[in-house]
């Protein structure tokens, strides 16, 4: 868990358990649509991104992300089971997790004021635990 530092150049890391949804099932979840009732229809990936925004904000609150962050970039770390999922195809994650740092307030918006670089390391295999470790890096007030 981080200290509280109120030290901007300090960068905060958190970690969520297992994985998340990569391309290929973010793709596969827009295109499935069910009826919700009145004729209305509904994207499953609606409640994949809801669970999955959740999840990783339970996260943040665990590992006491601040808000009110202004501009960060992230540097991920993703541990998968096997080699199943194309690299590019898990970095699509990173979707859920900018979204999640939106909601939870650590941004006030995830667009290209808001948001700097972003590094991506070579997935590592762990078959035992698979996670995803993010390093949020905030930027410094000019």
């Amino acid at each position: 868990m981080n200290k509280k530092n109120k030290n901007k150049d300090e960068k905060y890391r958190f970690t969520i358990p297992g994985r998340l949804p990569g391309l290929n099932g973010i793709l596969d979840a827009k295109g499935d649509v069910y009826y919700v009732g009145n004729g209305k229809r509904r994207s499953r990936y609606t409640d994949v991104k809801k669970e999955e925004q959740d999840r990783v904000i339970k996260w943040l609150i665990a590992y006491k992300i601040p808000k009110n962050l202004n501009k960060i970039s992230l540097e991920f770390f993703w541990y998968e089971p096997n080699r199943k999922r194309d690299p590019d195809n898990i970095r699509a994650g990173e979707k859920f997790i900018w979204d999640a740092l939106k909601q939870y307030g650590s941004i006030p918006n995830d667009n290209w004021k808001h948001t700097g670089y972003v590094i991506h390391h070579e997935p590592i295999l762990d078959k035992d635990n698979p996670r995803v470790e993010v390093i949020v890096i905030p930027h410094k007030e000019k």
